[in-house]
């Protein structure tokens, strides 16, 4: 079967208090911690990836028994969420941070609900799974091509594979966040500073995906409008994910941060009520295992 591409302009709004982070982990000559640590911060502001994920699971079929992984499960929600939905089926999360894996596997607990760390570039499994899913996590991995590969090595054959990612967008953290380390004021804090965030078009996208041997059966974009009430909440919202500036004194950190929110507004302007307009750019792909 032939891909099709599917691109949509689709514009949502969502007022939150809590907003989820699009992800970022920057290696700064000092190491990074492995994924996102401040697990109890993190499910305060994922509101965004909730919806995000629920919005495509509604489009995606599963069947009663089947086994399914979600790769970077980060706090568990939307995995026991699955979990649910399958009571005959078996629900696998995984996760790089020891810390998220700890918090999903206290508070999302079921017969058929089971979560271990591990790496997506390194699947420990081969063609057990037959949807692999993953949910505002791949942009984490550098290495994407890898990443696809593992997971297509862990499906069955004809599995299907739903990813949903955010697409190249001037919001995107790990963008907003490099124009802040090489600003004069921080590059020296910085020395060796290196992105490991990866973002990509639906045509880029396309390519990898044949690369790794998946038919991609669609890959839709859509741009959402998330509504801050005002900065202090686009902070909390940007705090969970700067997992890299671990090496600064707590002063500096938050300064930091808020360096980060203040190149984030010159890329909106307030509302009357002075809430926060923030564009993302949302992909999602649906493949299927050649």
């Amino acid at each position: 079967m032939g891909r099709r591409f599917f691109y949509t302009h689709k514009l949502y709004m969502i007022k939150l208090a809590n907003i989820f982070a699009l992800s970022i982990s920057l290696q700064v000559g000092l190491i990074a911690s492995p994924g996102i640590t401040l697990a109890q911060d993190y499910q305060k502001n994922s509101g965004l990836q909730w919806e995000w994920a629920t919005e495509s699971l509604r489009n995606f079929a599963f069947a009663p028994g089947d086994k399914v992984l979600d790769v970077g499960c980060g706090d568990g929600k939307i995995t026991a969420l699955i979990a649910q939905q399958l009571s005959c089926g078996v629900v696998m999360g995984m996760d790089i941070s020891e810390k998220m894996i700890a918090h999903a596997s206290q508070h999302c607990q079921a017969e058929n609900l089971t979560f271990f760390q591990g790496n997506a570039v390194d699947i420990p499994y081969r063609e057990q799974f037959d949807k692999v899913i993953s949910f505002c996590t791949l942009h984490w991995v550098l290495d994407q091509e890898r990443a696809l590969i593992s997971m297509n090595n862990s499906l069955k054959q004809s599995g299907a594979l739903l990813l949903v990612i955010p697409a190249k967008c001037p919001n995107n953290i790990a963008s907003i966040a490099e124009l802040v380390v090489h600003s004069e004021k921080w590059l020296s804090y910085f020395p060796d500073f290196k992105q490991e965030r990866v973002y990509f078009s639906a045509s880029e996208y396309a390519d990898l995906l044949h690369k790794a041997h998946f038919d991609a059966r669609s890959i839709v974009e859509s741009e959402s409008i998330t509504l801050y009430p005002n900065k202090a909440a686009l902070i909390a919202w940007i705090r969970p994910v700067v997992n890299f500036i671990d090496h600064l004194a707590t002063d500096e950190q938050n300064a930091f941060i808020e360096d980060m929110a203040d190149q984030m507004l010159l890329n909106t302007t307030l509302l009357s009520d002075g809430s926060i307009p923030i564009r993302h750019v949302k992909m999602e792909v649906v493949a299927v295992k050649l």
